[in-house]
């Protein structure tokens, strides 16, 4: 039986891709999916939805093709079946929903309760996407909540709880905490710096793939020269001269894809260690 929503996601991806006139190799290529596996989603070889990370990931290939990341990654999700990641929805009946989690209604009626409750161990047990919102610099900041962060939670919860000496072991929770916030700082600064780089090479391959429509030495040397912040970095690096011509540029889109590659790659396995 085929699988309905997996068929039109498919349908929608390959829509997109060929009125930019783009290749599939190309758009795998922003993302570090290769000609296949894209070609695979579209025509729906393996009758299943992908995965949340997977839609986000090619939401970030269409931006690079020219559509709005947050309009096609809404629509990839609405298709999926996944619910939405925009902001919360005002109709009424979302409004009860949503009140009800956060206990501010009865659960079995939509009367509201004269004091709103929440069970945190409820939310903290179940799979929401949960985000720690403080200030830094007078700016709103945000960590997302993995597992590993909400079983610390529910730790100091419990402690705080049933524990005796609470004053001693709040200290050191409060030291523990301080601890694991400095590794989540160090994660963090290290997801930042690997997510700047992919910015940057995606930028690059973006500019390449153009040239390469409409190939002209002159071009290709001023878009080095101005444009092409990592691939003139590193061919500097290693004090390599550049002759500007189409077999010039297609060894860089090769170069600049596979970088695209390894780092998605890294990223993905130190953010699955997380999980």
């Amino acid at each position: 039986m085929i699988n309905e929503e997996a068929r039109q996601l498919g349908d929608y991806i390959k829509k997109l891709r060929k009125n930019k006139k783009v290749t599939a190799k190309e758009l795998g290529s922003y993302v570090g999916y290769s000609q296949s596996y894209i070609s695979a989603i579209e025509n729906n070889n393996n009758n299943n939805v992908p995965s949340k990370k997977v839609l986000n990931r090619l939401a970030t290939a269409l931006r690079h093709i020219g559509y709005d990341h947050a309009d096609v990654e809404e629509k990839l999700y609405s298709i999926a079946g996944y619910p939405s990641r925009r902001h919360i929805a005002h109709d009424d009946d979302f409004k009860i929903s949503y009140s009800k989690y956060l206990g501010a209604y009865d659960n079995l009626s939509n009367v509201p309760l004269e004091k709103p409750y929440l069970d945190l161990f409820y939310v903290l047990d179940n799979k929401f996407d949960l985000k720690f919102q403080y200030k830094n610099n007078g700016f709103d900041e945000y960590v997302e909540l993995n597992d590993k962060h909400k079983s610390f939670i529910k730790n100091m919860i419990t402690q705080l709880l049933f524990m005796e000496d609470i004053e001693e072991n709040i200290k050191i929770g409060y030291e523990k905490a301080l601890e694991e916030q400095a590794k989540i700082n160090h994660i963090e600064v290290y997801y930042d710096e690997i997510a700047q780089k992919l910015d940057r090479l995606r930028n690059d391959l973006r500019v390449l793939n153009d040239l390469r429509k409409n190939f002209s030495e002159e071009n290709f040397k001023y878009e080095y020269d101005n444009t092409l912040q990592v691939l003139s970095m590193e061919l500097e690096e290693h004090e390599e001269e550049l002759d500007f011509s189409k077999e010039t540029l297609l060894n860089a889109i090769e170069f600049i894809s596979s970088e695209i590659a390894r780092l998605t790659d890294e990223y993905d396995k130190e953010t699955d260690k997380e999980d």
